[in-house]
Formats: C-alpha cells, sequence, structure tokens
C-alpha cells in the first residue's frame, strides 16, 4: 500500500495555485489566502474621511475635523456590518479628526485670549 500522506503534486505547467477559488496550496486552507481581487473593496467615505482629518489640520479645523471623525465612526460601523475594507481608514479618520480638533481649539483659546487679540478687536471695531 502507499503512504498515507502522499506528497503534494505541484500544478500543472501553466497554472498557479489559486486558478480555481477552491484550490489552495499544500499545508494551506482558504483562509491563508489573500481575498480575491474586488470581493472587498474599500467605501469612498473612508477616504473621504480622511482626507476631511487631514485637511483639518490646514484649513478650518474647528469644522472639518469634527465632521471627519463623525464621518469616520458612521463609515467604520458600516465597514463593521459588511465586512469591506478600509476599516483602518476610518479609524485614523476618527483619531485624526479628533487630535485635529482638540489642537484646533486650543489654538482658538491662546488667540482668543490673548492680550494683543483683544486689543487689536478692540481697534478693529471702533
Amino acid at each position: 500500500p502507499g503512504p498515507a500522506n502522499p506528497p503534494a503534486q505541484p500544478p500543472p505547467p501553466g497554472s498557479w495555485w489559486g486558478d480555481d477559488p477552491g484550490q489552495s496550496p499544500p499545508g494551506w486552507t482558504s483562509d491563508d489566502l489573500p481575498a480575491p481581487p474586488g470581493s472587498a473593496t474599500t467605501p469612498p467615505m473612508a477616504i473621504i474621511a480622511l482626507v476631511l482629518a487631514l485637511a483639518g489640520f490646514i484649513v478650518c479645523g474647528i469644522f472639518l475635523s469634527p465632521l471627519a471623525a463623525y464621518l469616520g465612526y458612521r463609515v467604520r460601523n458600516q465597514i463593521d456590518r459588511t465586512g469591506a475594507q478600509g476599516r483602518g481608514l476610518a479609524t485614523a479618520a476618527i483619531v485624526v479628526g479628533i487630535v485635529g480638533f482638540l489642537l484646533n481649539l486650543v489654538v482658538v483659546i491662546v488667540v482668543i485670549t490673548s492680550p494683543d487679540f483683544l486689543s487689536d478687536l478692540e481697534g478693529a471695531l471702533t
């Protein structure tokens, strides 16, 4: 009789493991293989949320950063429900959005409470 576990045969010439969706290389399971292209896409909202969060560091951070964090939170929940890719982008948008908002808030408070700001504002209003 032959061996209990015959050695795996290499793929036929001109083919590669994975040509057949049910075929895995020897010793691998289908969970070890990367997802086929197009099976799970990144929602565009995850990218938009991260871009808004990064833009919040440059312009209108007091408004863009909370919006980015909110969108990141919403899209991360959607990703968790659907199993799509992009959870890291959504989480990054949340973190960067919150940090950007807090930094912008500190800047606004420092500017408003500075003595020069109050005197300049008083001069501009009169």
